[in-house]
């Protein structure tokens, strides 16, 4: 998919949206290349919460979430802790 800034350039990006049938939102995410940046310490942290906001805060349920972290120095550990975020449609 692209995307076609308001400076008109077209640029990558991708729909992410919940696997939950009521889910009423998506996601846009686009890319660009960027300057490298310095040696200083960098990483980029992302997460939300999918459900409705009554579930979210109730620690006792079950709740879906899209979490990212960038860099992750060790890819194959970080799996096995937070286990996998691929989700397959069920067999109708």
């Amino acid at each position: 998919m692209f995307r076609l800034d308001p400076e008109g350039h077209i640029r990558n990006a991708v729909l992410l949206a919940s696997p939950n049938e009521h889910a009423e939102h998506v996601l846009l995410v686009t890319c660009e290349l960027i300057p490298a940046l310095n040696s200083e310490p960098h990483a980029l942290v992302f997460y939300g919460g999918f459900d409705a906001r009554e579930v979210m805060d109730d620690t006792t349920r079950e709740a879906g979430f899209l979490g990212f972290i960038y860099p992750a120095t060790d890819a194959e550990t970080l799996k096995a802790t937070i286990g996998t975020v691929d989700w397959l449609r069920p067999a109708p």
